[in-house]
């Protein structure tokens, strides 16, 4: 009796494995084997939303501030300045898009996340060339499965994959 119960338990556990086990599936997993594009596309989506809020309100705190720097005791206010704030602002809107892009199969809202991206990639160095790149992988991955069919609403069950999020 406890060998039936051991093998049904092995039997029927989720595969968290990352491994692909299903012959269906036609495009690659992100990173290796950690998720499916478009799994992938909306949790790199929600950590830049994250990180949008926190900065816009983060700036909107600054602006109100004042320090003393120099030695004659003079009060400096903090600018943020008009492009700071549209950047910002259209890095939460242009996030916010590519996720709803990917929840609908929607490659042209996805996208306008990718030029966003790509216009902004210079704009720190080294660190926003490295995450910017980062980013644009599974968008460019998820568009090029979706305009071939690969990544659908009807064959997502195919495509579905997670290591840890939830049970495949």
């Amino acid at each position: 009796m406890t060998n039936a119960i051991y093998e049904a338990v092995l039997v029927s556990a989720p595969d968290f494995s990352g491994e692909n086990s299903n012959p269906m599936k036609q495009g690659h997993s992100c990173c290796g084997g950690c998720c499916d594009m478009r799994r992938a596309t909306i949790i790199v989506n929600i950590i830049r939303l994250c990180l949008g809020i926190i900065g816009l309100s983060s700036m909107g705190a600054m602006s109100s501030m004042s320090f003393d720097d120099d030695s004659m005791g003079h009060m400096n206010h903090v600018d943020v300045n008009w492009f700071t704030i549209t950047v910002g602002v259209l890095n939460v809107l242009c996030s916010a898009a590519a996720i709803y892009g990917a929840v609908i199969y929607n490659s042209y809202l996805v996208g306008v996340n990718v030029v966003f991206l790509a216009l902004t990639m210079f704009n720190m160095g080294i660190v926003s060339v490295v995450a910017n790149g980062f980013f644009i992988y599974p968008h460019a991955f998820l568009i090029h499965y979706i305009e071939k069919g690969i990544m659908s609403e009807d064959n997502y069950e195919n495509e579905r994959q997670s290591c840890c999020c939830v049970p495949v």
